[in-house]
């Protein structure tokens, strides 16, 4: 870049190696004119340095950014650099693109729409679903078996490829972008981690003679009734689960509050506190009497 700024080559080639350059470089090709440094054109140069970079040369370099960034994990390291290679500008840039791989961060459902790939929140839940015992019954966990499977139950949905990639991606990474697509990025997390993480925005409601998997972003509030709990979603749909509030309440994230011995609250649906929760939809979530002040600074707490 530096050899760039005063001269040019006659070809206008402007990657090269070293030693390209001294067979290139000629007096004739130097400009009297002041030179502009581009950060712009520098980072650009140096994306297609590390792409054009033999991959062992690049992995070492690479390495201690990505041993950083995913400490106390057993990723295979080797496979995430691979998916980066073709994508980094700098190598400053791998914390910000894996920090997915050691958590997954939170995210709303609105990333399941996509119009390119022609899915919404509904659709994605439907794929996910459907997605779900077809890879908890894979025996062989990688990538070419994950992307048969999965490719396989495309053809019998008979739905778009990106109506069940991108959910899938999405769940797996909670991101909008990732550096791999979503048969790459379930083999390097692993089977456990996976499906960990595409059932982790969902409840699964079961009944006597079904289940199905609810978004937590649609449940305004949880109750315990007669032996059964009856999860009311923010759609007006309700279903009916034979589990216990107490075990239904361990798979969810923190914006759920207990409230009471019968509810559980989404606190991200309380239009009113007061002696009671009012959610959007106008219904009235009592609050357990004796607990009222510990309760409401909780949710407090949770809306700063």
């Amino acid at each position: 870049y530096i050899a760039l700024l005063g001269w040019s080559p006659s070809d206008n080639v402007e990657i090269f190696t070293l030693k390209e350059l001294e067979q290139k470089f000629d007096m004739a090709g130097l400009s009297k004119s002041p030179s502009i440094f581009d950060i712009k054109k520098l980072t650009w140069m140096n994306s297609e340095y590390l792409k054009a970079m033999d991959f062992d040369k690049y992995f070492e370099l690479a390495r201690p950014k990505l041993e950083e960034a995913l400490a106390g994990t057993d990723l295979d390291l080797k496979k995430i650099a691979a998916l980066l290679q073709k994508r980094l500008e700098t190598l400053n840039d791998i914390p910000r693109l894996v920090d997915f791989f050691k958590e997954l961060p939170d995210y709303s459902t609105e990333l399941y729409t996509h119009k390119k790939m022609k899915t919404n929140d509904e659709i994605a839940l439907s794929s996910l679903q459907a997605a779900l015992p077809v890879l908890e019954n894979l025996s062989d966990w990688n990538e070419t078996a994950i992307h048969d499977s999965l490719m396989a139950l495309v053809g019998e949905l008979g739905i778009k490829n990106g109506q069940l990639l991108w959910p899938v991606r999405t769940a797996l990474s909670g991101e909008q972008t990732s550096p791999g697509g979503a048969m790459e990025l379930a083999d390097i997390l692993g089977k456990e981690e996976a499906l960990r993480r595409i059932r982790k925005r969902m409840l699964t409601v079961r009944s006597r003679d079904s289940v199905i998997r609810v978004y937590f972003d649609r449940i305004e509030f949880i109750e315990s009734r007669n032996k059964h709990c009856i999860i009311h979603c923010s759609c007006g749909v309700t279903y009916i689960s034979c589990q216990s509030l107490s075990s239904i309440e361990q798979v969810l994230d923190r914006r759920f509050l207990r409230c009471h011995q019968s509810y559980i609250v989404n606190m991200d649906f309380i239009k009113k506190a007061g002696t009671d929760f009012v959610v959007f939809s106008g219904n009235v979530v009592p609050i357990r009497k004796r607990n009222v002040r510990a309760i409401k600074e909780k949710y407090l707490e949770y809306i700063k």
